[in-house]
């Protein structure tokens, strides 16, 4: 991969969080939004649950995959998408979370309805509520 593209990518100012990853899932780069959120540190905590992710890139089908991570302070939703060479294989993968400081348009729906939904990331033993959430339950 060259070294200059993936320099001026990870430098360019985007609201998403964006990784580079080798082959074995390990972090080539990360944008400044994505070490902002812990990523890099989040696909080295949880790299053997992205390797299934990985392999279905490199079968080829699908081309993009919804991935997600638990962050510190939320899950951290994504895709991760399969990066080929000209003559084929994949030469790594990009790991991209949209707009993180941004809610949704479901998240957003929700907040105007004044519902409030929960989740529980398995992997960090937590619950992540928005301030709704508590505000209904007291």
């Amino acid at each position: 991969m060259d070294a200059g593209a993936i320099a001026s990518l990870m430098q360019h100012p985007i609201n998403s969080a964006l990784l580079v990853l080798d082959q074995d899932g390990r972090v080539l780069a990360a944008n400044p939004c994505a070490q902002a959120l812990g990523l890099p540190q989040a696909v080295l905590r949880f790299g053997p649950l992205l390797q299934d992710l990985r392999q279905l890139l490199v079968d080829g089908s699908p081309n993009t995959v919804p991935c997600s991570l638990p962050g510190t302070e939320r899950r951290l939703d994504g895709w991760m998408r399969a990066v080929s060479a000209p003559e084929g294989g994949v030469l790594a993968f990009a790991l991209s979370v949209p707009d993180p400081d941004g809610g949704s348009r479901g998240q957003e729906a929700l907040a105007s309805a004044g519902h409030g939904l929960w989740d529980w990331g398995f992997g960090v033993g937590r619950i992540f509520r928005p301030d709704s959430w508590l505000a209904m339950l007291g």
